[in-house]
């Protein structure tokens, strides 16, 4: 698990009931006082790691920084951003829908982005849906199984790409720096999915800070 930023992040993901994590804190050179919060967490609990980068990247380098410091020997990768949140729920989860459908390199579920649940989807139990139909349904307006990295439960060796996923340029090129912004986050998995299928599972486990 990589929470790529700083800070309350240890919170959440020490209440999970699944124990078998290691949370990785990247720290984007901070100038707060990011780094005192995060040594004091990681002296109290072991599976706390922190790293203090001494170069601030753009948002999509620093991800794919964070990425690239995932231990060898890690099985799933959880990525977490700094504003957003997981249930207590959200490992155990969405890793027992991994382990039951060995096709499957991603899993996903519903969110609350805001006060808004999405995706906008109906199942209504554990789905395995094929990886091109994932991307051809968010192509056109359809549910957004993909979302943003902090939903994804990822199969690391199974990523393609790995572990320099996000293209640090715009996508689709020309698109404004500007809101609407990059799709980069998506653009990252659209390979593995041409081969690969993903895991949906029905229940709201992570919250995005809209």
């Amino acid at each position: 698990m990589t929470g790529v930023q700083t800070c309350a992040l240890p919170i959440c993901v020490r209440a999970h009931d699944y124990d078998n994590w290691v949370h990785l804190l990247v720290d984007n050179y901070s100038s707060d006082g990011t780094r005192e919060i995060v040594e004091d967490l990681a002296s109290k609990d072991p599976r706390i790691r922190t790293v203090f980068c001494d170069e601030h990247l753009g948002m999509l380098a620093n991800w794919n920084r964070a990425l690239a410091l995932v231990p060898n020997d890690s099985v799933y990768v959880r990525q977490l951003n700094v504003d957003d949140r997981l249930t207590p729920t959200c490992l155990s989860r969405t890793i027992d829908a991994a382990e039951r459908n060995p096709d499957a390199v991603l899993v996903s579920s519903f969110f609350l982005n805001g006060r808004r649940r999405l995706p906008k989807a109906k199942h209504l139990t554990d789905t395995c849906i094929n990886g091109r139909e994932v991307v051809r349904t968010i192509f056109l307006g359809g549910a957004d199984y993909l979302a943003q990295p902090s939903v994804l439960l990822l199969l690391r060796e199974a990523i393609r790409g790995w572990p320099d996923l996000y293209v640090t340029t715009g996508f689709p090129p020309g698109l404004a720096s500007e809101p609407p912004l990059s799709q980069a986050d998506k653009e990252g998995f659209l390979d593995t999915l041409l081969t690969a299928n993903l895991v949906f599972v029905p229940e709201q486990l992570v919250l995005l800070r809209e």
